[in-house]
């Protein structure tokens, strides 16, 4: 949900009966205007969600970025508990392997946790904390010299899954405009209630996956494509 908007997006699904209290809705208002302000965010900044830890909350947010690609990228943020918002580390190849292979992994809330790696012999090492650092030595998200992981990589590896998989939009909100690109669709002015119902007026928000569709952007007749698949 978009920050201005964030009031009434948090009341459209307080029925759920999960959401902020007072002192965090407060806090995350005052910590995203922070997060605009330091890092001169100029595009509309959106509030992803909130995960519960053992010890402390997660908070997300991200800015949508078109950059050079052709299908927008988002830029996430995450605060520990503190309303202090940093970049969320994008993985590599190899590390989403390597969080993979662990399996289940129970976030803390403590970013800077060190989650140690399986060994040569196969078998995954203890967890342990890393609780003597300041939470500011996180800044670069590195890992640490035994080449363990940190709890900061299996929360990003988490929310691109959980974005990947259920992040949409309403169908007709974005289009494909010159260059390949995806922006939104100023013809769009929103669905009713009747069609928000139906799940055939969603589509996911993210590259295409199947072969008929990336056969089909690939294809000079894309534009009938869509229509009649619209």
């Amino acid at each position: 949900m978009e920050v201005r908007t964030l009031e009434f997006g948090l009341s459209a699904v307080a029925s759920q009966g999960v959401t902020l209290n007072l002192y965090e809705k407060v806090s995350l208002d005052l910590a995203l205007v922070k997060l605009k302000k330091r890092d001169r965010v100029e595009r509309d900044l959106f509030f992803w969600g909130k995960l519960c830890c053992q010890e402390a909350d997660y908070f997300i947010s991200y800015v949508m970025e078109d950059e050079q690609s052709s299908y927008p990228t988002k830029k996430f943020y995450y605060s520990a508990g503190t309303f202090d918002f940093r970049d969320l580390p994008v993985l590599t190849d190899e590390q989403k392997k390597q969080l993979d292979a662990l399996g289940k992994i129970i976030l803390t809330g403590v970013p800077n946790r060190v989650i140690e790696l399986k060994n040569e012999e196969g078998t995954v090492a203890a967890e342990t904390d890393n609780k003597e650092d300041d939470e500011s030595d996180t800044d670069n998200h590195s890992t640490n010299h035994r080449g363990a992981l940190n709890e900061v990589h299996a929360l990003s590896h988490l929310i691109y899954r959980i974005d990947d998989a259920t992040a949409a939009v309403p169908r007709g909100a974005f289009r494909l405009k010159y260059g390949n690109k995806i922006a939104p669709s100023p013809e769009f002015t929103g669905l009713s209630f009747g069609e928000a119902q139906k799940f055939s007026s969603w589509v996911h928000f993210r590259p295409a996956k199947n072969l008929e569709t990336l056969q089909a952007l690939a294809s000079k007749d894309y534009q009938a494509f869509r229509h009649q698949n619209s």
